[in-house]
């Protein structure tokens, strides 16, 4: 039971509202261009890729494109302000003008985001500054320029504080810190507090943050320097979800990998007891036998001069594979020349692990093999397992100490 006092029972009685919000709170969304939310169900993404529905930012940009001559007054609100004059049509998924001219009791909210949510972030910013635009380009447009990410066109406006703050902290951190624990700090840097230009910062500050690569490797080239750095940055960037690329450093390309760890080793003091044994031929191919031999060899010399870079075609970064090597084929006919003979061998375990087919996706490697499994000869049995709790007579009595 709950007793109430006579005030509150009148004010029950007479049926008085308890509580109230007041005014309404449109929440916002932002996104960047075509990263709207889409929900489908399972094998209707494309259909629903293509019918992706408007929302809050997109139906905004809309209306100030098509209905900036009959209703001027859209282009000098800005994103946040427009509920206060416009209702969003839920059903239509458009904006509609209040029929009362005057401000009604309704605001805008853009939901919330943080630095580490990257360039939406910076969107986000530039709603709330810039008034009336009608599409993705013309919120990164500064007098005239249009800038290539939604954090140059912040820097470009002045609404982005400079890293003089982040100078600092990591001028401080260099005459007390070790070098790791200045990239340490460069990470958490990046991480939590967007620095305006962090190419600039990792620019300032790179002698300090790779000292210890260059005591520990004499003679180690500029390049090769700031490669290990990127590599140990990228390492503890990728333990909080990031990448180099999403603050806008350079990375570290294969090509320097490889030569890093060359350089690494040359000037390690086992080097001296290391043996050089170029590859000249390839072993597997040594050893291919049988009617498929020839191909196979070929197929390996062909690697080996890939590797080497010494196969030909386009220097665009792509390799054009040789003819015979494509099959343009659908999933059942891959399956029969591969597992050509699966009814009668499928319990040869050093013929069904001779034999692979490889696919760039899960998703794929998921199709082939329930197709394979359906071709399997038998019935598919399913079996069960459960677990339960240890009888307590069957728990081993320990003796106390």
């Amino acid at each position: 039971m709950r007793s109430i006092g006579a005030s509150e029972a009148c004010w029950r009685l007479f049926d008085v509202p308890m509580s109230q919000r007041q005014p309404n709170v449109v929440a916002l969304q932002v996104h960047l261009e075509d990263h709207q939310l889409v929900y489908f169900e399972p094998g209707q993404e494309r259909q629903a890729a293509q019918a992706a529905r408007r929302t809050h930012l997109t139906a905004w940009l809309e209306y100030n494109r098509d209905s900036a001559a009959a209703d001027p007054d859209c282009r000098r609100l800005l994103y946040p302000d427009f509920p206060s004059r416009y209702t969003w049509q839920a059903g239509q998924k458009v904006w509609r003008k209040r029929r009362q001219q005057q401000a009604a009791e309704a605001i805008g909210r853009v939901v919330s985001l943080s630095p580490r949510h990257g360039d939406v972030f910076y969107l986000r910013v530039l709603l709330h500054h810039v008034a009336g635009a009608a599409s993705f380009e013309e919120l990164r447009t500064v007098d005239g320029v249009v800038c290539a990410t939604y954090r140059e066109a912040c820097c470009l406006r002045g609404l982005l504080q400079d890293d003089r703050e982040w100078e600092v902290t990591m001028e401080d951190a260099a005459h007390a810190q070790m070098p790791a624990q200045i990239r340490r700090l460069f990470v958490t840097l990046l991480l939590f507090c967007a620095p305006a230009d962090p190419s600039e910062l990792f620019r300032r500050h790179l002698d300090a943050m790779s000292d210890d690569f260059g005591r520990r490797h004499r003679d180690l080239p500029d390049e090769l320097r700031a490669a290990l750095t990127l590599v140990e940055l990228e390492r503890q960037l990728q333990q909080a979800g990031k990448e180099l690329r999403d603050f806008g450093l350079p990375e570290v390309t294969p090509d320097q990998r490889a030569r890093v760890v060359d350089a690494c080793l040359r000037r390690s003091a086992l080097w001296r007891h290391f043996i050089v044994a170029p590859l000249l031929e390839n072993m597997r191919a040594r050893r291919a036998a049988g009617p498929d031999g020839p191909e196979l060899r070929a197929f390996c010399d062909w690697l080996l001069e890939l590797g080497e870079g010494r196969a030909e075609g386009p220097e665009d970064g792509f390799v054009q594979l040789p003819p015979h090597l494509v099959m343009d084929a659908d999933i059942d006919a891959v399956i029969d020349w591969v597992f050509d003979d699966l009814a009668g061998r499928h319990g040869d375990r050093e013929w069904m692990a001779s034999r692979a087919v490889l696919a760039p996706r899960n998703t794929r490697v998921d199709e082939l093999n329930a197709a394979v499994t359906e071709r399997f000869p038998g019935e598919a049995v399913r079996l069960l397992s459960a677990d339960s709790l240890v009888e307590e007579a069957e728990q081993l009595d320990i003796p106390h100490e």
